[in-house]
């Protein structure tokens, strides 16, 4: 499919003979998009639009097929409708907005957020507009716009469960949490089993006995036939029975949802070991040895936050953003994806062994440019900020070079707590595809250690290490040493994180509401005997004792 390809010529016909034809194709794209046929919805709308590129359902059609197909094209074939039909046409904002959303879905935020706002701006905008907008700017942090289109969007579309699952997510992210679970709980009033809204209602909330989802779940398990949907509904019902203290049932229950979630997530472990080795063989400690503390000129100061994910890098970041001085970024796709545009790639996949070596001799002020460059519109001329990537942790070296004056904070958590935290999750596309399988995440956390050895060798004292059990025990202490290992000065306010209101998109977006504590210290615990497999191989390579507690280099 090559949507903004050379279009072949087109036979020549009369006009009710090209539009009774183009109605055809477009019933047959419609058919076989409710059929889930997706490439061929794509051929008969694009057929249509070679024959009358100035239908608009035709284009719409189009890029309907295509979203569905997660093409690359998408972004051609909305473009190519804009130049067509024109800025007045009455699906110009639909187009603006879908193509707002295919931006921000490959990473180029900074054109999402210039269009989506250029688009927020129209003054014939619906309610169905309003609702991408409304899913677009909370995912490239901008968390208010994003509730402000949200609530315009469920207004219009009071029957609509997918505007009001947009709306509770934008709500959630902002910590307004009777909102968002009165927007969930309405999801399921117009769609009963709808898992998106049952997985988000269970991670936000404790399950009581006399209050909770399991019955639901259970109904909804037993209908669906998507696997994607089953591991997310098996994740949530594991959820709601581990609140309850239900562990023998939600166990089996979690099995079958990493089961689900590896099945429709496959992971290539040797890829990984590999760019393992590539980067310990590609920067060595020597490449950091004449690399400076600053750059050449004046440039926003940066603190990378980098760990395993659910091991406290979103907390430690909340207590950096406390600070009058920093901006927090959250979680972006920038580093790598400024190391991509260098290298000539544009996608911001991660980097292949082969992308690792080849960028050994990348100029690293202009990969730090284009990062700069690429989160300009979330700075808005703040001096400090700090982003917390988790997987960052593979390319600390990289950043170092390309940030001589960042600081660099890696996070570390107990590995049994660290890799249960992981396992227990779905994060679905994007997320951590080793973490649905004992012998990935084992794997995994080799490698994590093996990089992080290197990694310490390379940077030496510009490495700040915490420890979320030591940070959660003492937190006055380790975030005075925390501040200062970023060249901040201590600020009361940074010991009370939970009291920032700015919004989160993590996993942790509840968790960050309340204040340090201690309640996930040891949480594995309640599941030793299950847990016991991934214990014993982390004992083997010295990583945690007989008792599973953690053993640091």
């Amino acid at each position: 499919m090559s949507a903004g390809g050379p279009r072949p010529p087109t036979p020549t016909i009369s006009v009710s003979e090209r539009d009774i034809h183009i109605d055809r194709l477009l019933a047959e794209s419609k058919a076989a998009l409710e059929g889930g046929r997706l490439e061929a919805a794509a051929q008969a709308a694009e057929i249509a639009t070679r024959i009358n590129p100035l239908r608009g359902d035709a284009w719409i059609y189009l890029c309907a097929a295509l979203d569905e197909l997660g093409s690359a094209d998408l972004e051609v074939c909305i473009a190519d409708a804009l130049r067509h039909l024109g800025d007045e046409h009455p699906l110009s904002a639909a187009l603006n907005a879908d193509r707002a959303r295919s931006l921000m879905v490959r990473g180029r935020w900074q054109e999402a957020a210039d269009l989506a706002r250029k688009t927020a701006r129209r003054a014939d905008l619906g309610p169905q507009q309003h609702n991408t907008l409304g899913s677009v700017f909370p995912q490239i942090g901008l968390y208010a716009e994003g509730l402000h289109h949200a609530q315009l969007g469920a207004d219009g579309l009071p029957n609509g469960p997918k505007a009001f699952y947009t709306l509770g997510t934008a709500n959630r992210y902002l910590g307004r949490e009777v909102e968002a679970r009165n927007a969930f709980d309405r999801v399921l009033e117009l769609k009963r089993g709808d898992s998106l809204a049952l997985a988000s209602l269970a991670a936000m909330t404790k399950a009581r006995s006399d209050k909770n989802h399991v019955a639901e779940l259970q109904e909804a398990i037993g209908t669906t036939t998507d696997p994607e949907s089953s591991a997310r509904l098996h994740h949530a019902l594991f959820k709601e029975l581990d609140d309850l203290g239900r562990h023998q049932e939600a166990w089996p229950a979690l099995v079958e949802g990493a089961r689900h979630a590896r099945s429709v997530f496959p992971f290539d472990m040797q890829d990984r070991i590999d760019r393992t080795s590539a980067l310990i063989e590609t920067f060595p400690p020597a490449a950091f040895t004449d690399i400076g503390t600053q750059p050449s000129f004046k440039r926003p100061r940066p603190i990378f936050i980098f760990g395993l994910p659910r091991s406290g890098t979103t907390l430690t970041e909340r207590i950096f953003a406390a600070h009058s001085r920093v901006t927090a970024l959250g979680e972006t796709p920038f580093f790598l994806r400024a190391v991509k545009h260098a290298l000539g790639y544009e996608k911001a996949t991660s980097l292949a062994p082969a992308d690792v070596r080849a960028s050994r001799n990348l100029d690293w002020s202009t990969v730090a440019n284009v990062y700069l460059k690429n989160i300009a519109f979330l700075l808005e001329g703040a001096d400090m900020f700090s982003e917390k990537t988790p997987h960052n942790y593979d390319f600390a070296g990289p950043i170092a070079l390309a940030f001589p004056e960042a600081a660099m904070v890696h996070v570390r958590r107990a590995p049994m707590d660290s890799l249960f935290g992981t396992y227990r999750l779905l994060f679905g596309e994007g997320g951590y595809h080793w973490s649905y399988a004992f012998s990935d995440l084992t794997e995994n956390y080799r490698q994590y250690r093996r990089i992080m050895d290197h990694w310490r060798a390379c940077l030496g004292d510009r490495l700040v290490e915490v420890t979320l059990e030591e940070l959660v025990k003492n937190p006055e202490p380790e975030i005075r040493r925390l501040l200062a290992g970023a060249g901040l000065d201590f600020e009361p306010a940074c010991l009370s994180p939970e009291k920032n209101s700015s919004g989160v998109s993590t996993a942790s977006a509840t968790q960050i509401r309340q204040p340090i504590n201690s309640q996930g210290v040891g949480r594995w615990r309640a599941y030793a005997e299950q847990l016991e497999p991934l214990r014993a191989e982390l004992e083997r390579d010295g990583f945690v004792d007989r008792n599973g507690d953690p053993i640091w280099n």
